[in-house]
């Protein structure tokens, strides 16, 4: 019989691609209906939980469902506020898991905008951020000076470091470290109950807060004391938009090797998003000027609109954005592209049915895609 995945498996690989910690605040990620010791050999993954999604996962003999949308939200309703007719409660009877990865997916998702940017033909040059000041730390951390190098990479590797299109920016500076430990202590270095005095390095790194918590699991991995000392501190720098950060900013913005006129971008829109018709707000400037620079965002995209604005850009495709930021956004000269919420989300059970597959499971995935609302 073929080995099966069980659902805690599959959570600590997905938490390796798109921590819970990167979602915001107000989301509710991980695992929301079922047991983390299930097993199953196949998975259906989906925008929403839809009795449809669950009669396909009950036809393949699926234990396990992954949605981008929380069955459950916001995070405080539990199951007693849930409506009588929700699928949630089948789920729950026929032993069928749910588990949401929704902004921290949009955060830390390169894949999809992998496959995004591919299909437009573009260059993506950064992320989209919205009210990003405080989002930053400084972890200043102090390691004897032999182990700087093995220290650095596992912070880098954990998200730290990263600023614009550089990664593993570090700064250190040398010098003397003191300490003693008591009777009970293990030192690395030196006998317990006596002053200590080490050579070491005063190491800085940039750390995105939504990233401390793995940053700092690496710390202490690869940190060489039984007591690391170590610094926050807060950042009121924002970070970049340039550089395809993980685990910070939405979407992208990116760039044509050569402008494109409007009829050929939408129609690599319509191909790439597998939409026939989007509603566009052309931008209020002469209709034969290019599309050089273009910018995506999953599902609603008003929070972005200023960094769309700040950057310049010609064309902003989402999902949903609303009539009179539409217009605003038209009059600054940026064409505005609503796709639809679920079909600028189409990439999300396509980077799932593969991350599945990497995280272990036997049997096949079911992707299921069919919007919910479409444009008639």
């Amino acid at each position: 019989m073929a080995k099966k995945l069980r659902v805690s498996d599959f959570l600590a690989y997905l938490h390796s691609k798109a921590p819970t910690s990167t979602s915001e605040d107000w989301d509710n990620t991980g695992l929301l209906v079922g047991d983390p010791e299930w097993e199953t050999e196949t998975a259906v993954v989906s925008v929403d939980l839809t009795h449809e999604v669950l009669d396909r996962a009950i036809e393949l003999g699926s234990r396990l469902i992954v949605n981008h949308h929380p069955c459950i939200f916001p995070k405080q309703k539990g199951l007693s506020k849930v409506v009588a007719g929700s699928p949630i409660f089948r789920a729950i009877r026929e032993g069928v898991a749910v588990v949401a990865a929704h902004t921290n997916f949009d955060r830390c998702g390169l894949d999809a905008i992998e496959a995004i940017t591919s299909g437009l033909g573009c260059t993506p040059k950064g992320r989209l951020m919205e009210g990003a000041s405080g989002s930053l730390l400084k972890l200043v951390v102090f390691v004897p000076t032999p182990h700087v190098d093995p220290l650095r990479e596992a912070l880098s590797q954990a998200g730290a470091g990263r600023i614009g299109n550089y990664d593993q920016c570090t700064f250190r500076s040398s010098g003397e470290g003191t300490f003693r430990g008591d009777l009970g202590t293990n030192p690395f270095v030196g006998t317990p109950g006596t002053l200590e005095r080490v050579e070491e390095e005063k190491f800085e790194i940039l750390v995105p807060r939504a990233l401390l918590s793995p940053v700092l699991k690496a710390l202490h991995r690869v940190h060489p004391y039984e007591e690391p000392a170590y610094d926050l501190i807060p950042v009121e720098q924002a970070p970049t938009s340039r550089g395809m950060l993980w685990g910070q900013g939405y979407g992208f913005w990116g760039e044509f090797s050569l402008p494109l006129g409007w009829g050929e971008f939408a129609d690599r829109v319509k191909k790439t998003f597998e939409v026939s018709t989007f509603l566009h707000t052309p931008r209020m400037v002469r209709r034969d000027q290019k599309i050089r620079t273009v910018a995506w965002s999953p599902g609603k995209g008003n929070s972005f609109l200023g960094a769309v604005r700040d950057l310049r850009v010609d064309a902003y495709v989402m999902g949903e954005v609303g009539y009179h930021p539409a217009l605003d956004a038209a009059r600054i000269g940026t064409e505005i592209i609503e796709l639809g919420h679920r079909h600028s989300e189409l990439f999300f059970a396509r980077t799932l049915e593969k991350w599945l597959k990497e995280a272990g499971l036997p049997g096949s995935v079911e992707k299921v895609e069919a919007p919910l609302q479409q444009f008639v």
